[in-house]
């Protein structure tokens, strides 16, 4: 038997598939052959049940069936080899021969990271160094960092090592904030729906997201919307919790591309002044100076974002189903039944959009309209 959770959306199926965390777009009769098969029907009976149904001969329906349970167990089959890409151990062997221990605050904890390499260090210190603080706090959480040649690896207050092949290098880092995310908002792993790629921005009541691959303005756009009074709840890594699905404050620093960064004064020019250089095409402007955490708030739209200099500005409203693949592709969703039901229930219900711009004053006012717009539902 086979766990898997569904929606209906226009004439497919959206299927949720435990044990692989996938999600499927399927047609009939392809759901019917997958909801047989998931749940031990024997292939021929399946097939018996197609020709049925849907006046097919045998023949053409076993091969069908083949074909449809085949492409499912390829998924299966390609998960089970790269099982074991997290792994816990007692193993302390590391390397000692670099040592950085900054402390962070961080909303209103404290953070020692204990860098035992400096390329970890580079991963991570950018987004926060403009948290360090000089006197160390009584009290505080460690988070020690260091890769053992094949494996990066990372320790939460002498606890047991979590360890990542070191091509994982986007799992390690989103372990890594997840405990970050947690300390700050008092929750666990289990809270959360899942996280996005992505930022989003919010006048106090509600949030858009802005996603998009790297390097594609989601940053550039959150920054502009920051710079005409909204506030950046996360740039990068925006969290959604399980329960009444809602976007929280994760306050790292804000990344943006460099060739960016030449209108971006002309908004910004006090936090660009402040901003700390990572490498030739990159740097990390410091989150704004807020008092405590942001309210987490229901999420009021998806906006994928293309800058682009041959376009003026176009928003397109967008079918979510057609737009799906390339959310997940930007979002890790929790592998859980119920975590799967929420993302299904929260992501059909959420207005969609594309915006392609060079105009940053009408994507400035399109994006404010969308909070007051009422073809957007609160989720």
């Amino acid at each position: 038997m086979i766990d898997f959770r569904f929606h209906i959306e226009e004439d497919k199926y959206v299927v949720w598939v435990a044990g692989i965390n996938r999600y499927l777009q399927l047609k009939e009769p392809a759901f019917q052959v997958f909801e047989q098969w998931a749940r031990d029907v024997n292939k021929n009976d399946i097939a018996n049940l197609c020709s049925s149904k849907y006046a097919l001969p045998y023949d053409e329906s076993i091969r069908f069936v083949e074909e449809i349970t085949g492409q499912i167990q390829l998924l299966f089959d390609a998960v089970k080899q790269k099982s074991g890409f997290h792994s816990v151990e007692s193993d302390s062997s590391q390397n000692t021969d670099y040592l950085s221990e900054p402390t962070y605050q961080i909303g209103n904890n404290f953070f020692r990271f204990i860098y035992r390499n400096e390329y970890l260090k580079e991963l991570f210190h950018p987004l926060f160094c403009h948290q360090e603080i000089k006197t160390v706090p009584p009290v505080f959480s460690v988070i020690e960092l260091f890769n053992t040649g094949d494996r990066d690896a990372y320790r939460i207050n002498d606890s047991e090592a979590c360890y990542f092949p070191v091509e994982e290098i986007d799992n390690f880092q989103g372990a890594v904030y997840m405990e970050i995310l947690n300390a700050i908002h008092n929750m666990s792993i289990s809270d959360w729906m899942g996280v996005i790629h992505a930022s989003a921005v919010t006048d106090g009541t509600g949030a858009v997201i802005f996603t998009a691959p790297s390097g594609s303005g989601k940053s550039s756009i959150a920054l502009l919307m920051m710079a005409n009074g909204f506030n950046i709840l996360s740039d990068d890594f925006v969290p959604i919790a399980l329960h009444k699905p809602g976007i929280y404050h994760f306050p790292a620093g804000i990344s943006a591309k460099k060739r960016g960064i030449s209108f971006l004064k002309e908004y910004i020019p006090q936090i660009i002044a402040k901003s700390s250089e990572t490498n030739e095409n990159e740097i990390y402007l410091p989150p704004p100076e807020e008092k405590g955490l942001l309210a987490n708030v229901p999420a009021k739209a998806i906006v994928f974002v293309n800058y682009d200099p041959n376009v003026d500005y176009i928003l397109n409203r967008e079918s979510n189903l057609e737009v799906m693949n390339q959310l997940i592709k930007q979002s890790w969703i929790a592998g859980t039944p119920e975590a799967a039901e929420r993302f299904l229930g929260w992501y059909f219900k959420l207005p969609v959009y594309t915006l392609r711009y060079s105009n940053n004053n009408k994507a400035i006012e399109g994006i404010r309209k969308l909070f007051d717009s009422e073809e957007t539902t609160t989720i």
